[in-house]
């Protein structure tokens, strides 16, 4: 019903009065009796596309053509008993932070910390950015947040999970109007998490040693995801186009020995990292 639902708000937007032939849209139209089959589309009347947005609304609880489907459900509770056709999954718009050293975590104005093993869900509006921020490309990375060598100049950073959809969006939009916050991106070290990073900052984060990670050296041969590196191939070619120096010496030495070392491997491992500043 929800994805139906959305197909009929999309075409009332898009002011269309034609789609695709399709079971789906078969059977609604029929239920209905409403649209004409022409070929391989359905055709609608104004009438039609009436009764299509009056029934949906009627099922939803709101009219469907305004009706937000992104909203939590606890919003949506507000305006429909149906608050289930929020497609919103469950704490998606939460982010996770933690902040070694005992440092403060100020959220909605009020000092709380994260004892090691632990960390904090919030609405990332309810959080003041402090001056340095890192974002981990990782979930599993973020839970072993006080394992990870951070570099001397991210020291007393607030860590930020960077996460997916909606979260992940919100958290680069913020990053993006805070001007006073010096943000590290820590990814893994492959091509596509050289792209990840360097899109977020310019201030990456590095395994220290990575000039000395060699198909020769024992650590590689053990822990290197080779298939992984296979299938990022395109991520290089997308790196050199943003023709940038500091970029390039990394690129070839992991081009030329195919490396893939995860966020977990560096951080299970205790690798000591470095901020590589890309705008220098």
């Amino acid at each position: 019903m929800i994805g139906m639902a959305k197909s009929v708000q999309k075409l009332l937007r898009q002011g269309k009065k034609e789609v695709a032939k399709g079971m789906r849209w078969e059977k609604l139209c029929s239920s209905l009796s409403i649209g004409q089959i022409k070929h391989k589309v359905i055709v609608f009347s104004d009438e039609d596309l009436i009764a299509l947005r009056n029934y949906f609304s009627n099922l939803i609880g709101s009219d469907i053509y305004t009706f937000d489907f992104n909203k939590d459900r606890t919003t949506l509770a507000k305006k429909t008993a149906n608050e289930k056709v929020g497609k919103q999954a469950v704490f998606s718009h939460l982010i996770q932070v933690a902040r070694q050293a005992d440092l403060p975590i100020i959220i909605n104005g009020q000092s709380t910390f994260t004892p090691v093993g632990s960390l904090i869900s919030t609405p990332i509006e309810l959080l003041d950015l402090p001056e340095k921020v890192v974002l981990v490309e990782n979930g599993e990375t973020i839970i072993y947040w006080n394992d990870i060598r951070l570099p001397d100049e991210c020291e007393g950073a607030l860590i930020i999970y960077r996460g997916h959809g909606v979260a992940a969006r919100e958290i680069l939009d913020v990053i993006a109007n805070s001007p006073n916050t010096v943000v590290y991106a820590y990814c893994d070290f492959d091509p596509a998490g050289l792209m990840i990073a360097s899109s977020i900052s310019s201030n990456i984060i590095l395994p220290e040693n990575w000039a000395s990670l060699t198909q020769e050296s024992g650590f590689l041969k053990k822990f290197n995801k080779r298939d992984c590196f296979i299938k990022q191939r395109d991520d290089i070619k997308s790196l050199r186009k943003k023709g940038n120096k500091f970029l390039e010496s990394i690129i070839n030495h992991i081009e030329s020995h195919e490396i893939a070392i995860t966020q977990e491997c560096v951080t299970a491992h205790n690798l000591k990292l470095i901020v590589m500043d890309l705008s220098n």
